[in-house]
């Protein structure tokens, strides 16, 4: 082997190394980018859940007493209809 194809072989295993290097760190951001991504989504659903069950106290307050105006409601309707005039 000459000097000249010596030094190119060199240059080459060189680049590989460089090249393999830089493709581990690639795989590395990858792989944390990946579990990063899970950790939000799992934050979100988590948060969300949370106000959820925060909140979810008053909307039944609410609803109660929706239904119970929908009820009174009705009724004033039944007993103004028995007293109509025609």
């Amino acid at each position: 082997m000459n000097p000249e194809e010596k030094q190119m072989l060199q240059e080459s295993l060189t680049l590989s190394r460089e090249n393999n290097a830089m493709l581990h760190t690639m795989r590395r951001s990858q792989k944390l980018a990946s579990i990063m991504r899970v950790v939000y989504w799992i934050l979100i659903l988590a948060v969300s859940y949370g106000a959820y069950k925060f909140v979810e106290p008053y909307l039944t307050k609410t609803m109660d007493l929706f239904k119970t105006s929908q009820v009174q409601l009705e009724g004033l309707k039944s007993f103004s209809d028995k007293f109509k005039l025609n």
